[in-house]
């Protein structure tokens, strides 16, 4: 037989109760219980903790001396149950963060800032890098949470959509298509333009988008940064999803 939680619980109920009665209702248990456990820890042990003095229980030095470890080992317990509460209630912990560069210039400051408002005892982590890398340490578990632009969620992961808006095109001064009300993706077929390259902050979705209207692959530059030609044009919704007219 192996010496188990129950046989110091009712060792430490004993030694606060000092008679087997008071430690049966500390328990709520019957006393023979509680007889029977301090017998079997006492064969455990082989150790003498109680003597027998006009129907109470008085501690042998054996028993002094195993109290002190006892309770050493209950402060441990009891500060381990406060360290897992904190954790349930998110107020100790770390937190792994993982984004796209734009994300992390943007997004993540005002909602780190709100975050550690409410979780002060949560350090968080921010870690920039581009898909696929991205994705790629998300399925390896080196972050808890990621922010991309990707359609398809990582192995492994759960996904929510977060923001979901029009892409927009920008067009120098004069274009032939400021003057149409609605850019549908058959009117940019076989025009050269700016597109966001593949190490930008922004997924090549015009391409895609076009091949599934039927128009030919996209003509042009990429641009890495997606700002060039901004000022010689106006921002307006794309309708990448529309048939061409």
């Amino acid at each position: 037989m192996k010496l188990s939680v129950r046989h110091i619980e009712v060792f430490r109920a004993i030694m606060a109760a000092g008679s087997v009665t008071g430690a049966a209702r500390l328990l709520f248990t019957s006393q023979p219980t509680v007889s029977r456990e301090l017998a079997r820890l006492e064969q455990v042990t082989g150790l003498n903790l109680f003597e027998r003095e006009g129907g109470r229980l008085v501690a042998t030095a054996q028993a002094l001396l195993l109290i002190e470890e006892v309770e050493r080992a209950y402060v441990g317990l009891e500060r381990i149950d406060r360290f897992a509460q904190a954790i349930r209630n998110f107020e100790q912990g770390r937190l792994a963060i993982t984004c796209l560069p734009l994300f992390s210039q943007t997004l993540l400051p005002k909602a780190c800032q709100r975050f550690h408002q409410q979780h002060r005892g949560v350090s968080v982590s921010i870690v920039a890098q581009e898909s696929p890398l991205l994705e790629e340490s998300l399925v390896a578990q080196q972050h808890d949470l990621g922010l991309t632009e990707v359609e398809q969620i990582p192995r492994g992961a759960y996904g929510e959509l977060l923001f979901s808006a029009n892409m927009v095109c920008v067009l120098p001064e004069h274009h032939p298509l400021q003057a149409k009300a609605e850019r549908r993706a058959g009117r940019f077929s076989r025009s050269r333009f700016h597109q966001p390259g593949q190490f930008g902050h922004l997924p090549p979705a015009p391409g895609p988008a076009l091949s599934r209207s039927g128009c030919e692959p996209p003509h042009g530059d990429r641009d890495h940064q997606c700002r060039l030609g901004v000022r010689h044009g106006q921002a307006r919704p794309w309708g990448g999803d529309h048939q061409p007219a």
